[in-house]
């Protein structure tokens, strides 16, 4: 019997899924955006909420993953707006952030969609949905700022959901990501036919169903398989925080007004806990940049003498007097102010009680004077422990990519700024320690500000050994009245979750805090009922591991690079999967009949 092909048309195989015109896809997407901008932290509430996230990852997975005219242009346009909206605190340094920001997700993000057209080809939504999104997350999460950014990820939403956000033990932010993208794929699936006429998406049921309620379902399972470590009663601190306006601070104050602010604030929380008949406090910290005086590593002054200078755009000169100088205002400052180390001249704090603080750091880097925002510790006898700078600097504000050393370019962030943003990141080990009054060694991790909101902040502490909290020193007095506070907290309650270690924030006017290891607030200083923008003092016991626990980490804590990676490669996984097990159809446009 001979075989006779005839043309049949196929829309399915040439076009895909049915295409939509530009008015209904700025319908969609847009609802998708404006709905999942509202629900996050902040903005409606400050802790946000995460139920309507699904449902607008739902209506952006049906609208993106339609071809038509200028769905790139459209898609790029809506997630620009989105994301600007997100992060309007940024305008508060200054508006030309957000040229920045918001076109550079809008292709982040018009390049998901673009992904999503060409997955949704072959798989259905709730598979095809999660792999765009996320390898876009992914890949703008790897890139340093100005090329990327790791903000307000999807899994953020569920910070405050504890049989979900405790999974990020295993998987971190990026399964919890993935899971709400899976289950908004699957609404997709399921609002297909509403949509579309489409009855079953491609691959079946049984596939849709499984890849959408599969991640969900695995979160739960996992947070409540999974537990934060067992803890105990750890060292007592006293946090500090002034609510010093920015603009106060960019005023040009002398280092005097500066840390009178702060130690007056320190005397009277110490004075209120004696009369409260509370225990003397193991530390004291005060927040980013709040101790107004150079801190000079202990090799820069060797440097100074071999030659090292400052670049040719600084002001500063380090003159041997100068290093002098700058030793002698640490000594009046800390020694002579503020440890209690010396009985002929008592300092402010208890005898016994180490101190913490946000300090700009002056060191040699590559044959040069540079500066760095960092944390710094000293010890119950006055002697400077050590210090650990920032790791991820923001572009503007505190790095201008190299482009510093171009003198217009020099001359015109000066204008605007003031200064020139020159800082070089952290090198080396991010662990710093105190000894408490009780004679127990506290080794904590050292983060700043910008660098909450990356993982590695919090677990590269815990590759190098032993680490029994976090330390955040934060500024946060720019952006009054918006959401980028709650943003911030959210970001320290699942990274507490994922390291498994307490986290503790002192902040200059942000929210002031102690996270427990299990993503819950132990203690928030509230004055008057607000919990920010506000000058008080918090005092709390920070939880620890205990000592069978202090040396174990969590798998995220082990894994976490693989993460992205893997998210990455995931698409294209899928893509060769799908080619190599397809049916196999005749050309497209044609039929076999017998």
């Amino acid at each position: 019997m001979s075989a006779t092909r005839v043309a049949v048309a196929d829309p399915e195989i040439s076009t895909g899924r049915p295409p939509l015109d530009p008015l209904r896809r700025t319908l969609l997407v847009g609802a998708a955006w404006l709905l999942l901008y509202a629900c996050g932290p902040g903005i409606a509430s400050p802790g946000g909420s995460p139920w309507p996230v699904p449902v607008a990852l739902a209506l952006w997975a049906h609208g993106a993953s339609r071809p038509g005219r200028l769905a790139f242009s459209v898609e790029s346009v809506l997630a620009c707006a989105a994301w600007c909206g997100v992060c309007s605190w940024a305008a508060k340094v200054h508006w030309t952030s957000l040229l920045f920001i918001g076109p550079g997700f809008g292709l982040y993000y018009a390049s998901a969609g673009a992904l999503l057209r060409r997955l949704g080809r072959c798989l259905p939504l709730a598979l095809a949905a999660p792999a765009a999104w996320m390898a876009v997350e992914a890949l703008r999460t790897l890139l340093e700022p100005p090329f990327g950014l790791s903000w307000m990820r999807l899994g953020i939403h569920v910070h405050e959901v504890p049989w979900l956000a405790g999974s990020a033990r295993v998987w971190g932010v990026w399964g919890l990501s993935f899971a709400l993208a899976a289950l908004g794929g699957l609404l997709a699936d399921l609002g297909g036919r509403w949509f579309s006429g489409r009855s079953t998406p491609r691959g079946g049921w049984k596939l849709a169903l499984a890849a959408g309620l599969g991640p969900v379902a695995a979160a739960v399972v996992l947070s409540l398989a999974t537990s934060a470590p067992a803890t105990e009663r750890g060292p007592r601190g006293m946090l500090v925080q002034p609510a010093i306006p920015q603009e106060r601070k960019m005023r040009q104050q002398t280092a005097s007004e500066l840390f009178l602010s702060g130690f007056h604030l320190t005397r009277d929380g110490l004075a209120e806990a004696a009369q409260a008949g509370e225990a003397p406090v193991d530390f004291v910290a005060w927040g980013e940049s709040m101790l107004p005086i150079p801190i000079l590593d202990p090799g820069l002054p060797a440097a100074v003498a071999a030659g090292a200078r400052s670049p040719d755009w600084s002001p500063e000169d380090w003159a041997p007097e100068t290093l002098e100088a700058a030793k002698d205002a640490e000594h009046d400052y800390i020694q002579c102010g503020l440890v209690n180390a010396d009985p002929k001249r008592p300092g402010l704090l208890p005898r016994g009680t180490a101190f913490l603080s946000g300090a700009l750091v002056y060191l040699a880097r590559d044959g040069a004077i540079r500066r760095q925002g960092g944390v710094a510790v000293w010890g119950a006898d006055g002697t400077r422990a050590g210090t650990v700078g920032k790791l991820h600097l923001v572009p503007g504000a505190e790095t201008m990519l190299g482009l510093e050393r171009f003198g217009f370019v020099r001359s015109t962030i000066h204008q605007l700024a003031g200064y020139v943003p020159d800082l070089v990141a952290h090198e080396g080990s991010r662990r710093l320690a105190f000894t408490t009054r009780a004679g127990r060694e506290v080794v904590f991790g050292a983060s700043v500000c910008f660098d909450n909101s990356y993982d590695g902040t919090f677990v590269l502490p815990l590759a190098e050994g032993p680490v029994d909290f976090h330390l955040v020193s934060s500024n946060e007095a720019w952006f009054r009245g918006d959401q980028e506070q709650d943003q911030m907290m959210a970001f320290s309650h699942l990274a507490a979750i994922a390291s498994g270690r307490a986290i503790v924030r002192a902040t200059n006017s942000g929210i002031t805090a102690v996270v427990g290891p299990d993503g819950r607030d132990v203690a928030r200083l509230r004055v008057g009922g607000r919990d920010r923008e506000v000058a008080g003092t918090l005092r709390a016991d920070v939880p620890v591991p205990t000592a069978t626990e202090r040396s174990r980490t969590t798998f995220y804590a082990r894994s976490w690079r693989f993460w992205p990676l893997a998210l990455l490669l995931w698409p294209w996984v899928l893509l060769a999967v799908a080619r190599t097990l397809g049916p196999r159809r005749s050309p497209a446009g044609t039929q076999a009949r017998g």
